[in-house]
Parts: structure tokens; sequence; C-alpha cells
């Protein structure tokens, strides 16, 4: 018998690509900059990064997944995103 398994991550959490990582850091950036508790539709918006929805949402996923944002739910099965850290270059070795 074998010892644990590690958890399961997503490949696009554990090596992400170029945009995804520009995406948390704006994400994070966002927040930040707002200071408070944000939906993640609010924080789409305020993120200044171009790219499609999706990769905003997997950006935000990232920076959540590294310590970054801290989520929680909201109300209506909302989810609400709040500034943690800043992202750390080793964060994505």
């Amino acid at each position: 018998m074998t010892g644990p398994h590690p958890p399961y991550v997503p490949s696009e959490i554990a090596n992400p690509d170029a945009k995804a990582l520009l995406a948390a850091r704006s994400a994070v950036k966002a927040a930040k900059a707002e200071g408070a508790e944000l939906s993640q539709n609010t924080l789409i918006g305020l993120m200044q990064v171009k790219g499609a929805i999706d990769i905003k949402r997997g950006g935000i996923d990232l920076a959540v997944a590294r310590g970054a944002l801290r989520e929680s739910p909201g109300p209506r099965r909302s989810r609400m995103f709040a500034y943690v850290k800043e992202l750390d270059e080793h964060d994505f070795d």
C-alpha cells in the first residue's frame, strides 16, 4: 500500500499560463485598492486586464489558491473576495 496521495490541483492552478498570472495580479491589485470585500462581478469589473471573463475568473481562483485573496460566501450564493497579501514571485515557480 502506498502513502497518502497529494491533494488534486487543477493543472491551470499548478502551472498557470501568462494570461492567468496577469489576471491574478490584476485581481489582487484591484482588491487591495478597494480595501473591502468585493463580489466576484465587482472584482472582475475593477480588474485592469484585457481578456475573457473566464480568464479573469481563473485569475481570481489562482489568487485564492496562492493565498493572496480570501474567498467567503456572500448573499444569494455569491462569492466574495478580500485582499490578503501580494503575490510573490516564488508563488509561480
